[in-house]
């Protein structure tokens, strides 16, 4: 019963009321009703129909009255050729008294509903697709008006105007629409700050960061402040004081339960179809569930190219290349692979993302342990994408996409077992694959419904022999998620819009694990549905200096019978031309997160599994949080600065990652983090110039543990970085620092390491590591070839300093109560060769 009510109220309602206001149909659409029900075809000069819009029709009994009340109607002839085919044609005393005008919007080409045409002392509308034709009288008016609230007014002379065929009109829009970016160069070229908080990335035209020889989404977030990944990869990434999980990644509006290639270290996603990325940390839009931390939209290139385009390229790593393949000027599709060359080519590069990837796990040990591993090990990484682009019509738009993801490792241990030798393999993969579907249907200049379906399935296998012990040890955590969205889209009036709809969400996850010795097995499954209606009012007012965004979700969690209710906020002011201030707020849940069990699960390499909340000892996550920002912009400078207060309830300690005396200890606690994340930035012609700091506390609050309240895990009171870039011609050239203090950790008491076959421990996270610098540098040289085909060259040196960074360090104890002290170490200096062929 509450699906139905859900359904009638945020769709069927609103389209019934919108139906009942359309009074009138347009020529076209009514003739090939006529063309389907009567198996007839209509000849016609598309300029002559296009723009005529006619009362619904009562129901006629034949098509001969169908065709009389059409030229009562229209200044239109129609003449039949034989029983199928019939042709349409202005008639002869009306032709020259005709002026078709076609009117659209200037920037972005689209056409304009409902802009008053004054002639004389009369007054018409264009219809939804900006077109009317005006029937002229000499003596009546010199000039047409054509007028729009949105829009600038333009007069024309009725002697300049064209009668034989329609006069395509372009208008100025007055500004006093909602403006999407607020500000440009942030941080560099093609990184730009929306007047809703949101960043965006547009990635074919961000300039080259420090470090990377080819773009790479996840870690060029990382340059802005308030993002980290405390141990170096693209999979466990730290916003304002949160934990991976709770950062909602969606490729084309299907979540991402994998995010990295090489086990974390490099981001899964091939940047070379990628468009646009949008980067939210607070005031998030309903539409979004979950990401309590952090909402990042990857899109994908939505739009046909009118030529073929494509690139073939090759790093030290892997080799890529991407399609942009025009079928006809309707339909497309978009193609691209990466492939890891491990297999083919070993390079100084893979060896030490190798070594850094598969430090302290199964794999590094029987790498130590024996000479025969490089012979007997396969390690590989691959992704693939397309995307089916249908402009069906001038009003509907479909687009079908689809990405798969993998990682393997896999190695063969040998031992003598009575005089035989017995070799097994143990193995570990990582897999990811998302389908979406969306279609998009503007009703009008007003009204827009977009239809999305998406499913993403993620599975990580590991099998683990252990010969001497005869022990095998298999583990699986899987994911389905699959989603239905439908949303409105209606203008209300000039600088007011009004977003609404309904959200369907199923996640199914299976946690399974068995070992032989001793036997042991389990095989958990949970799902959970949610409901949601999604309201968002979006308001722009005083000649849009103030900008106002206010939304509410409202989920429905069907397995606990409970309601959450989820208001956003977003508001922006601008002072001056220089100066504008910004206030977002927002509540948030969470349904998903990851937990480690043990520190050795999956090769001890993605330790970290999928789980459902279960609102007993993983209760729904909340979190609420408000910032206050300010930015100025000048001659070139910006200066941003936004303070903020994050409170988070629920949290696992399982899914925090802690490797002291609270390891193996289940408990739900809190944590809060309040911080100042500042931005300067200085752009000079070529020349390019950054400073982001961040300066935060976060602290956890577990009332099971003694002492309840200590600093977090992700705990960073310092990080920044300093970078610069310069652009000379074809030759681009970044220097940059990052840094940030050293995360908190346990040391154990000295003299009484041991207690009771346990580790004892001072106070938790009363220690710092030390203070974490990372210099790269990245230079590339584009060389322009014939037909509009270019050679790209790019070197990259992360670290080129080789500084020593620790980044993690924690203690075992062995068999004999003897402990370890592991120390973690970043990667060292490690450069990169990129080349790339492109059309």
């Amino acid at each position: 019963m509450i699906k139905r009510i859900v359904f009638y109220i945020v769709f069927i309602l609103p389209f019934t009321s919108f139906a009942q206001k359309q009074s009138s149909i347009s020529l076209p659409a009514l003739l090939d009703s006529l063309e389907s029900k009567y198996q007839v075809n209509f000849s016609y000069v598309d300029e002559h129909v296009a723009h005529l819009k006619l009362p619904y029709p009562v129901s006629h009994q034949s098509l001969d009255d169908y065709l009389q009340w059409i030229e009562s109607k229209t200044p239109l002839k129609i003449n039949k050729l034989n029983a199928q085919f019939y042709t349409i044609s202005v008639r002869n005393d009306q032709h020259s008294d005709l002026i078709c005008l076609h009117v659209f919007d200037k920037q972005n080409r689209a056409s304009i509903e409902n802009c008053i045409i004054i002639y004389g002392k009369k007054a018409f509308y264009t219809d939804s697709l900006g077109n009317y034709c005006v029937k002229i009288r000499d003596a009546e008016a010199d000039n047409l008006i054509i007028r729009h609230l949105n829009y600038e007014s333009q007069q024309l002379s009725i002697k300049s105007l064209n009668r034989e065929k329609v006069n395509k009109i372009g208008l100025q829009s007055r500004n006093t629409m909602l403006k999407e970016v607020q500000t440009k160069y942030y941080l560099t070229e093609g990184i730009n700050k929306k007047s809703d908080g949101t960043i965006s990335i547009n990635v074919p035209n961000t300039s080259l960061l420090p470090g990377l020889s080819e773009q790479d989404v996840l870690f060029s977030i990382q340059k802005l402040p308030g993002i980290q990944s405390l141990n170096e990869r693209v999979s466990d990434i730290n916003v304002r004081g949160g934990s991976n999980d709770q950062n909602l990644l969606l490729w084309e509006g299907a979540r991402m339960y994998q995010t990295g290639h090489f086990f974390g270290l490099i981001s899964a996603l091939n940047p070379y179809l990628i468009n646009q990325v949008e980067l939210t940390k607070n005031g998030t839009s309903p539409l979004y569930p979950g990401g309590i931390s952090s909402v990042l939209n990857i899109k994908m290139e939505n739009e046909i190219n009118q030529s073929l385009e494509g690139a073939v390229g090759l790093n030290m790593l892997n080799a890529n290349s991407y399609w942009k393949i025009p079928l006809t000027n309707k339909i497309a599709i978009n193609l691209s692979a990466r492939r890891s060359i491990a297999d083919v080519l070993n390079t100084p590069t893979f060896d030490n993302y190798f070594e850094r990837a598969f430090a302290n796990t199964e794999v590094s040990q029987f790498v130590q342990a024996t000479d025969t591993l490089r012979s007997n090990q396969y390690f590989n990484f691959h992704d693939y994408s397309a995307k089916l682009l249908y402009d069906i019509n001038s009003r509907d738009k479909l687009r079908v996409s689809y990405l798969n993801m993998y990682n393997t490792i896999s190695y063969e241990e040998s031992a003598l077992n009575n005089g035989i030798i017995d070799s097994k393999t143990s193995e570990l993969s990582q897999q990811n694959w998302i389908a979406s579907a969306e279609l998009n249907r503007k009703w009008s200049q007003q009204l827009n419904t977009k239809i999305h379906l998406s499913a993403s399935s993620y599975d990580l296998n590991s099998i683990n022999y252990d010969i001497p012990n005869d022990q095998i040890l298999r583990q699986q955590n899987e994911v389905l998620d699959l989603n239905l969205t439908l949303m409105n889209s209606q203008k209300l009036k000039t600088g007011l819009q009004y977003d609404y709809g309904y959200q369907f969400n199923e996640v199914g996850v299976l946690n399974f694990d068995d070992i032989n010795k001793p036997a042991f097995s389990r095989n958990v499954k949970e799902v959970l549905q949610t409901h949601s209606i999604i309201n968002d009012i979006r308001w722009s007012f005083f000649q849009g200096k103030s900008i106002a965004k206010v939304g509410l979700r409202m989920n429905y969690f069907n397995k606990f019978n409970q309601y959450s209710f989820e208001p956003r906020l977003t508001f922006n002011q601008q002072l001056n031309d220089a100066f504008d201030i910004e206030l977002l707020a927002e509540l948030k849940t969470q349904t998903t997160t990851q937990i480690i069990d043990f520190q050795t699960d999956f090769l001890a390499v993605e330790k970290r599994r999928w789980v459902l909340v279960n609102d007993q000892d993983l209760p729904i996550i909340s979190s609420r949080q408000i910032s206050i920002g300010g930015h100025y912009r000048k001659n070139g400078w910006l200066i941003s600065a936004e303070g903020y207060w994050k409170d988070v309830k629920n949290i696992s300690s399982s899914s925090q990652g802690f490797q002291n005396q609270y390891r193996f200890i289940r408990s739900s606690g809190n944590y809060t983090s309040k911080g100042i994340d500042i931005l300067i930035n200085k752009q000079m012609d070529d020349l390019n110039a950054w400073l982001n700091h961040s300066i935060s506390n976060t602290e956890y609050n577990f009332s099971e543990f003694t002492p309840s309240s200590f600093p977090s895990n992700f705990d960073v009171p310092h990080a920044g970085g300093i970078g610069i870039s310069y652009q000379l011609q074809q030759l681009e050239f970044a220097l940059g620092i990052n840094y940030h203090s050293g995360r908190a950790f346990s040391r154990i008491v000295e003299g009484q390491e041991v207690v009771n076959d346990s580790i004892l421990y001072q106070t938790v996270n009363s220690y710092r590591l030390p203070f974490y610098m990372r210099p790269d540098l990245s230079i590339r040289y584009t060389y322009n070839l014939r037909l509009n085909q270019k050679l790209q060259f790019a070197i990259s040196l992360w670290n080129f300093i080789n500084y020593e960074n620790i980044i993690n360090q924690y203690y075992l104890l062995d068999s004999d109560n003897t402990i370890q002290e592991i120390r973690q170490q970043a990667l060292k200096f490690t450069p990169n060769l990129s080349i790339q062929w492109s059309l």
